[in-house]
């Protein structure tokens, strides 16, 4: 009789845990409210957060626009410095400050004598041969070969190469 006994209340515990219909839409009900309590603060938030994020960028905007401008300045500067200094070394070498690259001193001496070591390997290359001022009394120079028709004319006025 004792199993008896306990069959019915856990008959009874099950029915009571179960809930009915009636509780199970006043709790959805209860969660929609609670869902749209959140979702009425979530869009208030939102709202606050989008003025703040324009504040925000309307300040940025502004700090940004002071930091280019001091990178502006700065790039400036230096492109006058490394100008400048061109013109310092090309003076100093008597070298075109247009033919010197680099952005240091070491650098743009160093392109300086490159450039007068390519001017003195090219004039040593190509000197010109010195005028031959009496070329017209003894003729042309020996290194200049006749052609054929030269020949000829020669042998026909009576000179004999």
């Amino acid at each position: 009789m004792t199993d008896d006994n306990k069959t019915p209340e856990k008959e009874t515990e099950t029915e009571d845990s179960q809930p009915t219909l009636e509780q199970l839409q006043a709790e959805l009900q209860e969660w929609k409210k609670h869902s749209r309590t959140w979702e009425d603060r979530a869009k208030a938030n939102s709202k606050a957060a989008e003025e703040l994020e324009k504040i925000k960028t309307s300040q940025l905007s502004d700090l940004e626009k002071l930091q280019k401008r001091v990178q502006d300045a700065e790039a400036a500067t230096e492109s006058l410095r490394v100008e400048n200094l061109r013109h310092q070394v090309a003076a100093e070498k008597g070298v075109p400050a247009s033919l010197l690259r680099g952005s240091t001193e070491d650098e743009l001496v160093s392109s300086a004598e490159g450039v007068l070591s390519y001017v003195r390997e090219y004039a040593e290359k190509h000197k010109p041969t010195p005028a031959n001022l009496n070329q017209g009394k003894n003729g042309p120079p020996p290194n200049q070969q006749e052609d054929g028709n030269q020949w000829l004319r020669n042998m026909a006025r009576g000179r004999n190469p």
